[in-house]
Order: structure tokens, then sequence, then C-alpha cells
């Protein structure tokens, strides 16, 4: 775990990590708060013929939460599991296939690092978030219940890093997986309004913006949790039964 941890820090992929997640909180409250100003610059048009609703603190943080959705999830994930691959190095996968019992020797270690970094990264984007959402809707914010969405989000992502880990680990493309959960995510979307996936699906809860202005219940969450777990159980499975013999070549 410590060695995965000095290679996120050697190769940089931490901090690069970290400023794809700050750009995102930040930039989510700025654009939301000043989107009628930025349209009149860009376009020369007169802000008062713009209609656009009025910024709130919810209409941010939705614009974070679709930030997230739809591009820190895919560059995470890629990186993640660019950590998780072993490559081509055809000595470096005999020194694991000899010295480690089981696949989980090698994957384990691997992606506790990437969860831990990918934590680290959100949970910096949320604060900064949450900081610019303070800056500029003061009083107005309502921070249990921002605090309670934000929590939900973090879940379901850690979920979304380890499917991508494990389709990443079974395909060997660090692309392909990050590729498909974004599949995943725009599937889901679609399907929203099908009593099924809303009820059930935990990646609708990747952007829970129906709790910033109610609170939760937990009929709300329960199913989906319970699906998460299955598809952290699954794949912990799986990973465990991959072979390092039929890792890329």
């Amino acid at each position: 775990m410590i060695l995965e941890i000095c290679k996120w820090y050697r190769s940089k992929r931490i901090f690069l990590l970290i400023f794809i997640c700050s750009l995102m909180g930040i930039s989510a409250p700025l654009f939301t708060y000043y989107s009628k100003d930025i349209l009149k610059n860009m376009g020369g048009y007169d802000a008062s013929n713009i209609l656009l609703p009025p910024p709130t603190w919810i209409s941010a943080t939705a614009s974070y939460f679709k930030n997230v959705e739809q591009v820190v999830v895919f560059i995470v994930i890629f990186i993640v599991v660019e950590t998780c691959l072993l490559g081509k190095n055809e000595s470096l996968k005999l020194f694991y296939k000899t010295n480690a019992k089981t696949p989980s020797k090698i994957y384990t270690p691997k992606l506790s690092a990437g969860l831990l970094f990918s934590f680290l990264g959100l949970l910096i984007g949320d604060l900064l978030n949450t900081y610019m959402l303070w800056a500029l809707f003061d009083n107005k914010v309502h921070f249990g219940h921002l605090a309670i969405a934000l929590t939900i989000q973090m879940i379901v992502f850690l979920i979304l890093i380890v499917l991508g880990a494990t389709i990443g680990i079974y395909t060997s493309s660090a692309f392909l997986s990050a590729v498909v959960v974004e599949g995943f995510l725009i599937i889901t979307g679609l399907l929203s309004n099908v009593a099924l996936f809303k009820n059930w699906s935990p990646m609708l809860l990747l952007s829970p913006i129906q709790f910033l202005s109610t609170n939760v219940e937990v009929d709300q969450i329960w199913r989906p949790l319970i699906v998460g777990c299955i598809v952290l159980i699954l794949c912990g499975i799986l990973i465990k039964r991959r072979r390092i013999s039929r890792q890329e070549n």
C-alpha cells in the first residue's frame, strides 16, 4: 500500500486528480453565478434580453454534480485503472505471478490507493464547492442538506471507481473502462423516469439534486445502496478470480 502511494506521488497523478476535482468545485458555482455576464461578453448580447433563471445555490450545486458525473468520473477512473494495470512489462508480470499467491494481493493495494486518492480529490472538490457557495450565496445555503447530498455522491463515486477498475482489469484498457462507466451513466440518466431504474439504480445518486431541498427519506436510498453493495461484492469476487497470466500483452 505504501509503495502504491509513493507511485501516485512520484508519477504526479495525485496532483492531476486534485487539480481536476478542484477546478470542477470552483468553476461550477462561478459559471452558474455569472452565466448571464459570461454569455453577454461572449456573444455581445444585451444581458437584459437573455432569459435565464436567477442563479441559486441549488442550481450551482447541480452544475457541480453534472461536472463530476461527466468529467471527473471519466478522468479519475482512467487514472486509477492506469495504476492498476501491470502494463506490457513481462518481467514485472512474472515477478507478480511468482510472488503473489492470489490476484487480490496485487490488485488490492493498487485499488486501495486509487480509492484513497479518489476520495481525497473529490473531498477537496466538495470543500471548494461548499466554500464557493458560501461566498457567492452567503446565508442562503442549507449546509445540512448540502452535506448529506455530497456524502451520498461520494459513496456512489467510490462505487463507480471500483466498478471501473474491475472492468479495466479485465479489459486491460483504462480508456475503455472509463467509457463503459460513462455509458452506464448516460443510459441510466435516459431511463431515470422508469421506476425500476429510478428506485434501484445507485448511479442516479451520483447527482442527488433532490436532496438539496428536501430531507432524505430512507426509502429513497436503501434500494440503490443495496445494489451498490452487491456491485462491490461482485467486483471483489471478479478481481480475486482474475489471473495475471491473462493480463494485457
